[in-house]
């Protein structure tokens, strides 16, 4: 609580290069008077927000979409993401004391091949037999 006075964080970290879709939902957990504003980051920047408060109507059996936020769906699909990369679910309080909030949060990764690196890594290993190649002429002839 101390630390970070009125913020709760859910972090996933890239395990590699690829392109990433985050869908969920979020939704306060009861009602009393308190709110909340929820926020999707991408390394520190933010991509789509929202409000939870006492009358907004979410709750579990009605959450509040990601895709819902102020960004929209778009923001969330189809990023591009390199290894340490880090999406961010940050809920932080707008009322005197915040309060409880459910997520449900949920990041699609798909890593992006590197086709070039196969063929550049056997080029070198042709190039360096056939220079290979060539000094053993060179020194038979010499």
């Amino acid at each position: 609580h101390g630390s970070i006075p009125g913020e709760a964080n859910v972090i996933w970290t890239s395990p590699s290069a690829g392109k990433i879709d985050i869908t969920g939902n979020t939704w306060s957990i009861r009602e009393y008077r308190r709110s909340n504003v929820w926020r999707i980051r991408l390394n520190g920047q933010i991509l789509t927000q929202g409000n939870l408060f006492d009358t907004d109507g979410y709750d579990r059996a009605n959450p509040f979409d990601f895709a819902a936020g102020s960004g929209g769906a778009n923001a969330l699909k189809n990023l591009r993401v390199a290894a340490g990369d880090i999406v961010q679910f940050e809920l932080v309080r707008t009322s005197g004391s915040g309060d409880f909030a459910a997520v449900n949060l949920s990041v699609d990764l798909a890593p992006v091949p590197v086709p070039g690196t196969f063929w550049l890594l056997s080029s070198g290993f042709l190039a360096a037999a056939a220079f290979g190649g060539l000094r053993r002429r060179a020194v038979l002839v010499g």
